[in-house]
């Protein structure tokens, strides 16, 4: 390490966690010094502390004032927030306040008035967002990028005010009930050209909010998980999107194996998470193994009884042949030995979930870690059994 130089050794350090961070800097001199690099805490994440008491963020603030990035899932004071904003002013463009149930129209009040470079805040799971709070936070331009996710106390009318003139580049209101065709109109009218990435889980989305969706041409991450209500036409809209290259549908029980066709015929698709897909069979899952070739990241599981069977997998598994990161899970009868054949010689895969199908034997398990002894196997049960190493490892 004495060898390398000053960057390279910042490089390395960046990627420790607040704790091991502030361990390094107990090693030495040279190391303390080098620990307290600028860049290192211009990403301020407290989320790997246990506990983190006010006094301990104002001592990190008050020495490193150029933070562009925090992130704290853990409850923190009015006056530590407001003294973060204040000393940071100027330079935070990523404020992650999720699960911080104390925030209030005050301290948004100061990020509001102070941050006005400010791109990026995340208030998912505070029970106290409102309307008249997007209000003031309706005060800070700079914002692209916003959370509210499990915000219940939204309206679509208070979302669609606050989209109204306002380019997105992000949005998240996944499990906000009430937002529905308003908001997702005015989003359309306003950032079309610019929002990449959308999180519309567990919404009362019926096709034409779904449909709505197609005016937003520049998307390339939409999650719609547990938006059980949409139907064909809904899915035939999302497979209009031609730039998406993340695509979420957990719980789609109505998604058809003619709907899953459009879908994978998208070209740039590389992640697809098909999860409590009962209504997919062997045509679709054929479809996918003819069209998936580019897809890296693959998730099909079921809690339900369907029709997929080792001849559908087969052909998926052989169909993309640079897959990183499979998931299989809970699928009943359908896995076994023949059908992970394919993966044996697919150089890029990283980890492979089997969780909770049953057909999987140990030994199948052990033939394949054997055989891929770089890949993290996941086995048959909700707990990991895995990676399983080669035997003798």
């Amino acid at each position: 390490m004495e060898l390398l130089a000053g960057e390279v050794k910042i490089r390395i350090l960046s990627y420790l966690t607040l704790p091991d961070l502030c361990q390094v800097c107990r090693l030495n001199s040279s190391w303390y010094a080098l620990s307290h690099d600028r860049e290192l805490w211009s990403r301020l994440d407290v989320t790997s502390l246990q506990s983190v008491s006010d006094y301990v963020i104002e001592r990190i603030v008050a020495r490193h004032p150029n933070i562009t990035h925090f992130k704290s899932e853990s409850k923190i004071s009015d006056e530590c927030l407001i003294n973060l904003c204040l000393q940071a002013a100027g330079s935070l463009r990523y404020l992650d306040l999720s699960s911080c149930d104390n925030v209030d129209d005050n301290v948004l009040s100061i990020i509001t008035n102070w941050c006005q470079n400010l791109q990026h805040l995340d208030l998912s799971d505070n029970p106290n967002i409102n309307d008249g709070m997007l209000n003031v936070i309706n005060e800070c331009h700079s914002i692209n990028s916003l959370s509210v996710s499990r915000c219940d106390s939204i309206s679509d009318i208070g979302l669609s005010g606050f989209l109204e003139n306002r380019p997105m580049k992000q949005l998240n209101t996944s499990h906000v009930l009430s937002i529905k065709f308003r908001s997702i109109n005015t989003l359309v009218a306003y950032s079309a050209h610019c929002l990449t990435k959308l999180g519309l889980d567990g919404g009362n989305l019926t096709d034409d909010d779904i449909m709505l969706l197609k005016g937003l041409t520049q998307l390339q991450s939409v999650s719609v998980d547990y938006c059980d209500e949409f139907t064909d036409s809904g899915y035939s809209a999302l497979a209009t999107l031609s730039n998406l290259i993340t695509l979420k549908l957990s719980r789609c029980f109505f998604l058809s194996d003619r709907c899953l066709g459009e879908i994978i015929r998208l070209t740039q698709l590389l992640s697809l998470t098909l999860s409590d897909a009962s209504s997919i069979g062997n045509p679709g899952l054929l479809t996918l193994g003819r069209y998936g070739s580019t897809l890296q990241h693959l998730e099909i599981s079921s809690s339900y009884g369907n029709t997929i069977t080792d001849l559908g997998l087969a052909a998926v598994l052989r169909g993309c042949p640079v897959l990183r990161h499979v998931t299989l899970r809970g699928i009943h009868g359908a896995i076994n030995f023949v059908v992970l054949l394919p993966l044996l010689g697919n150089r890029f895969l990283s980890s492979v979930n089997l969780g909770g199908c049953q057909n999987v034997s140990d030994d199948c398990l052990q033939t394949v870690a054997d055989m891929c002894p770089r890949v993290s196997l996941y086995g048959r049960f909700a707990n990991i059994i895995a990676p399983v190493n080669p035997k003798g490892a």
